[in-house]
């Protein structure tokens, strides 16, 4: 009978986030460290597992772009991409999530920005 370890079992999953989250985590705590210094290290994974979760449902792919997501979550707000403009970026048709998400970065001004951020409630960590 083979058994199969944990560890094993995870190589076969490509789903798991842990490694990237874990960098995320990382940069974070050394580029971004006043947007998480009063985060524990079991919060701040487990934030940035949720923000991963999240960019995958705008099928944002390319692990840097999904970081500068995660990032985003901490600095403007965890659902900053509801807001409408944002969220009008990444409706648009025939574009992948990735070029979507650029697409915010050309087109959503300052105030925009602010406005995400004024609309994204701490709670929407969950």
């Amino acid at each position: 009978m083979v058994v199969l370890r944990e560890d094993q079992l995870r190589a076969f999953d490509s789903d798991d986030d842990s490694p990237l989250a874990t960098k995320i985590a990382r940069k974070l705590r050394w580029r971004y460290s006043d947007l998480v210094e009063d985060l524990s290290d079991a919060v701040l994974e487990h934030r940035v597992l949720l923000g991963i979760e999240r960019a995958k449902t705008h099928d944002i792919q390319e692990a840097g772009w999904i970081c500068a997501f995660v990032t985003t979550m901490f600095a403007v707000g965890p659902a900053f991409d509801a807001y409408p403009p944002v969220m009008g970026c990444f409706n648009r048709k025939g574009m992948s999530g990735d070029e979507q998400f650029r697409l915010v970065f050309a087109t959503i001004t300052p105030r925009q920005w602010q406005g995400a951020k004024s609309r994204s409630q701490p709670a929407a960590w969950g």
